[in-house]
């Protein structure tokens, strides 16, 4: 595929899915600058942030993200080049399935997490079926708030959370009352 190819078949909202950046509003926090609010603005054919100043097409997010030249880039979004042969196109195309590999682990990592917490709310807003006051009801009970503001910050307003302190409490909770 032809750079042109590749910029009408890929669009930047794939590009950014793929790393685990979520686009709420054709409007995403930008991946280079730790913002609380969404500042990168994308668009059909690239992307703006209007807080670290940061524009570009499809090829120059991926050497962004991936922190790669344009060569790597241009092969990872499925370009070819006449002239690559041998090691150096076997060697491209591991390159293009690692990046696949590694989006779709994040991409299965954060299911994992949001099934997690959700089963572990869902525990702790049933608490009920304990008797009241009881070690068990209280221990639900005190981590409720702790697991709806994780929520809240992650999926509500799109902030970080220590996700490994919430994943493990989600887990214990998920272990040991299920």
């Amino acid at each position: 595929m032809t750079s042109e190819e590749i910029k009408e078949s890929v669009s930047v909202r794939d590009v950014l899915e793929s790393h685990g950046i979520k686009i709420k509003r054709n409007m995403c926090s930008c991946p280079f600058h730790k913002d609380n609010d969404p500042s990168m603005a994308v668009y059909p054919k690239g992307v703006k942030c209007f807080s670290c100043g940061f524009s570009g097409d499809v090829f120059a997010l991926t050497e962004k993200l991936d922190n790669v030249d344009f060569k790597t880039a241009f092969i990872s979004l499925g370009g070819t080049y006449e002239h690559l042969k041998g090691n150096d196109r076997i060697r491209a195309i591991s390159k293009r399935e690692q990046a696949k590999r590694n989006a779709q682990r994040a991409i299965q990592k954060e299911k994992d997490f949001y099934k997690q917490l959700c089963r572990a709310i869902l525990i702790c807003e049933n608490a009920n079926v304990y008797e009241p006051y009881s070690d068990d009801w209280c221990y639900l009970q005190n981590q409720l708030p702790v697991l709806m503001i994780a929520f809240e910050q992650k999926y509500m307003y799109g902030n970080e959370v220590n996700e490994g302190n919430v994943y493990r409490l989600a887990r214990r909770i998920n272990d040991r009352f299920v």
